[in-house]
């Protein structure tokens, strides 16, 4: 039986898409999977940080039909000028989709055009699963520490 091929959307989100993106923080806690770094985050939590972000920095988010699939921000690193933090996060029942490689691409080509020179990570103790997807998505990737960082 063949499945219908179904599109997945890219695109910035903005402060109204707020309760979309607490509400796969929320997802992705519940699921109990390895550390995703995530805390929880209500509508204005998500708001604050929009806030924060300013013009250095986005959020994505990659819809299925009308469900929120997963999200990625990528914003100035606070210690580093001319670094940006990378974040992606993607629903389980939407992993092996593409749809993480496609929100980290989107997210780097933004910080290229905003002029970082590099981007940099967190990849959480005991998440394998992290590990291996950034591994995957820059092969040039520096993986130290649980870090990882690479030029742009």
């Amino acid at each position: 039986m063949n499945r219908p091929v179904v599109e997945t959307t890219f695109r910035e989100a903005s402060r109204s898409d707020a309760r979309e993106v607490a509400a796969i923080v929320f997802g992705i806690i519940c699921e109990g999977g390895p550390p995703s770094g995530l805390e929880p985050m209500t509508r204005d939590h998500v708001l604050d940080w929009f806030d924060r972000l300013d013009d250095g920095g986005a959020i994505f988010l990659a819809e299925i039909e009308d469900l929120s699939a997963g999200f990625s921000v990528i914003e100035p690193d606070a210690q580093r000028t001319g670094v940006a933090v990378l974040r992606v996060y993607v629903l389980r029942e939407f992993r092996q989709r593409g749809i993480g490689r496609e929100l980290a691409q989107i997210s780097v080509d933004f910080a290229r055009e905003a002029g970082y020179s590099s981007v940099r990570g967190f990849v959480p103790e005991e998440n394998e699963e992290a590990l291996s997807f950034f591994s995957a998505v820059a092969p040039l990737v520096q993986l130290q520490g649980g870090q990882f960082h690479f030029e742009l």
